[in-house]
């Protein structure tokens, strides 16, 4: 968690490099790090287990008014072979 607000401290200081940029988060947990990025105009696809889709999907409802680029919430689990969202 300490290293995700450092992380988004560091995509605020340099947010001009990631805007229109495409972000894949693997393991989003809360969603800070995607969801910083989205308000500063990246589009993110910000994934996790199944279990923490619903809390990614409160956090996104929650600053989606932030967020300039997109935002796409999907399940995935590194444990299950299959297929890995577009």
């Amino acid at each position: 968690w300490d290293s995700a607000l450092v992380a988004a401290y560091y995509f605020i200081k340099n947010s001009e490099k990631y805007r229109n940029k495409k972000v894949l988060e693997l393991g989003a947990g809360t969603g800070i790090c995607g969801l910083v990025l989205a308000a500063l105009g990246a589009d993110v696809i910000l994934t996790d287990l199944p279990s923490r889709v619903a809390l990614l999907q409160k956090n996104y409802e929650i600053n989606k008014s932030a967020c300039c680029g997109s935002v796409t919430i999907q399940p995935l689990d590194w444990t299950c072979p299959g297929h890995v969202p577009d």
